[in-house]
């Protein structure tokens, strides 16, 4: 019943996702960045380094992360940075994305529990991922974090732990369990 619960869970946050806003925003971390220097006409420019036609200010481009978080023999999992969408009618939503590598023979399944941002727990209900990475094979996946009625969506100022934990895909039975710490600037 729970994984009913969880892939009907899962299968919502994918629609609320698609059918969300274009407000979407960057949560920046405290890990090495790669950041592109603009050049060209510094009348052109805006205070953020981006070229902007006709000299109009553009959004800062969203800045790329990447954190290895897990590295061992069955798998290297990286953090890849935080994004918000706020929507008029679903209302808040949060990706964490994460890349995982898959080291061992067989498939596997990635999810989270005991999450927590700026030091405050997230309520389950609320967080939906599940993945499922075949051997040898490599995802890019999202943790979804959506705002329901009567719970506290999370801020994302200070930091993000959680733990991920890794199943063999066709038994279910845990590999490793994994406590993350990711430090947000």
């Amino acid at each position: 019943m729970r994984n009913f619960l969880l892939f009907i869970t899962v299968i919502g946050a994918m629609l609320l996702a698609a059918c969300g806003g274009n407000d979407e925003t960057a949560v920046d971390s405290t890990v090495e960045t790669n950041e592109e220097q603009a050049t060209g006409d510094p009348a052109t420019e805006n205070e953020t380094g981006t070229e902007t036609e006709g000299g109009e200010e553009a959004a800062p481009a969203e800045e790329e992360v990447s954190e290895v978080v897990v590295d061992d023999a069955n798998v290297t999992i990286t953090y890849q940075g935080t994004t918000t969408q706020e929507d008029e009618i679903f209302g808040q939503t949060a990706s964490i994305k994460f890349q995982v590598v898959n080291k061992l023979g067989n498939s596997i399944e990635v999810q989270s529990r005991e999450l927590s941002t700026d030091n405050v727990m997230v309520d389950e209900t609320l967080i939906a991922y599940s993945e499922t990475v075949a051997a040898g094979k490599t995802a890019n996946t999202s943790l979804e974090i959506s705002e329901y009625e009567g719970y506290d969506f999370p801020t994302f100022n200070e930091n993000i732990e959680l733990t991920l934990i890794v199943m063999n895909g066709d038994t279910w039975e845990t590999i490793a369990e994994y406590p993350v710490s990711i430090s947000i600037k």
